[in-house]
């Protein structure tokens, strides 16, 4: 059986410092590292089991 797991990195927002926002009220994806998304982890860890 094969199966896809679709991954997404996504900002990390447990440290957000002062210039993660915009003027225009949109995230700084700059400001901000990013990460997988936590919940794509677990699927992706139950593929492969």
């Amino acid at each position: 059986m094969k199966i896809v797991v679709l991954a997404k990195q996504v900002p990390d927002t447990k440290n957000v410092p002062e210039n993660a926002m915009k003027e225009d009220g949109t995230l700084n994806r700059q400001a901000l590292p990013a990460i997988f998304n936590p919940e794509d982890l677990n699927a992706l860890e139950m593929a492969l089991d």
